[in-house]
């Protein structure tokens, strides 16, 4: 292969270093043939600062969660412990309020046992007072028993004893039976209101005369109509005609039993309603066995009965 020869550029003297200057100490060199290369300029905020600055920041915000969770804790704990005292409070007023619930049912049953005894003293008296009012009745029935009442007689003008003896004898004449002054022991009209007609007490001279009497005027009216029963006009008293009632006199109390035993008889179909010796009977038909009421209580077991009756 044939050699070539080259001819060296043209242009200055071609400088190298020899071998021996390669490893020994570089020849200097012109500041004019060296490249100058600029440093970066360091970063300010490295990551070495910015962990620093983010755990500060952790470490800041940990801190107002710690301080926070002391607040809330601290606020927990005051809150507890009035809660705590509230409570105390209340089971010391539940006690004391179950103390006085106690106390109230111990007086509660003691004051249901007093009122029990008041009952049943009540009932005794009750019992004992009625039982005295028979007796007191019994005992006016046996001081009077010959006396009758006439109701519903017109009363004259300065009215003298005389007349009232004529009503008496008039009456006993119309029913068939004459009666003579000297059969009555006394005789009145009862105290009234001035404007109505009070009724005229006869006190018969014995009882047979007095029962004699009621008899016969029961039996007039009996087989009378209602219209024609016994009057004033039919006795021959002057004035207008009026229906005249004559029955055994009785003490107040007795009369009030007597009408409400009447009022019983309409409403529950007794036939007989009637008084004898003071006594007051009633009968459901003819031939029924009589019933003696002698009191309101026995009235009421009789309509107790009756109301039961109906019910079955």
């Amino acid at each position: 292969m044939p050699r070539t020869n080259r001819t060296p550029p043209s242009g200055g003297v071609m400088r190298s270093n020899s071998k021996s200057d390669a490893t020994g100490n570089p020849t200097p060199q012109s500041p004019d043939n060296i490249a100058q290369r600029s440093k970066r300029p360091r970063a300010e905020c490295s990551p070495a600062s910015d962990l620093s600055q983010f755990r500060e920041e952790i470490k800041n915000m940990l801190a107002e969660w710690k301080s926070d969770q002391d607040n809330v804790l601290t606020k927990l704990v005051s809150e507890l412990s009035d809660l705590k005292a509230q409570n105390v409070k209340i089971q010391k007023s539940y006690l004391e309020i179950e103390k006085s619930i106690e106390f109230m049912s111990s007086k509660y049953e003691e004051f249901f046992k007093q009122i029990i005894e008041f009952e049943k003293e009540r009932k005794e008296l009750k019992d004992y007072i009625l039982n005295l009012e028979t007796k007191i009745q019994d005992l006016h029935n046996k001081s009077r028993p010959s006396v009758l009442e006439i109701r519903n007689v017109p009363k004259k003008d300065d009215e003298t004893l005389q007349d009232l003896i004529n009503v008496v004898c008039k009456v006993g004449k119309t029913v068939k039976m004459d009666i003579s002054p000297t059969e009555l022991r006394d005789i009145y009209r009862a105290p009234g209101k001035p404007d109505t007609n009070s009724a005229i007490i006869a006190d018969f001279t014995s009882v047979i005369t007095k029962s004699q009497y009621l008899s016969n005027v029961r039996q007039y009216n009996k087989e009378r109509a209602p219209s024609e029963k016994l009057t004033s006009g039919q006795v021959g008293l002057p004035g207008k005609s009026a229906p005249i009632y004559v029955d055994e006199h009785l003490p107040n109390s007795m009369k009030k039993l007597f009408y409400l035993v009447r009022t019983f008889a309409k409403q529950n179909n007794y036939r007989f309603c009637w008084t004898t010796n003071g006594r007051i009977f009633l009968r459901k038909e003819i031939g029924s066995k009589a019933i003696n009421i002698t009191s309101e209580k026995c009235l009421r077991n009789l309509e107790q009965s009756t109301t039961y009756t109906k019910q079955t």
